[in-house]
């Protein structure tokens, strides 16, 4: 069989500061990506509110 015929897609587990920046370099090189991300935001540590803290 043809490797050619099967799409690869890359899995990216979180999308926190490190999760986004493989989405972004995954993306500049045309592939395919998918996210997961276990919150109903992105950024990780990056998101936060005062009354976080």
């Amino acid at each position: 069989m043809n490797g050619s015929l099967h799409k690869k897609v890359i899995c990216i587990i979180g999308s926190g500061a490190s999760g986004l920046t493989c989405i972004k370099s995954c993306r500049d090189r045309n592939l395919d990506v998918v996210c997961y991300e276990k919150s109903d935001f992105l950024g990780g540590l990056w998101k936060y509110r005062d009354e976080d803290v």
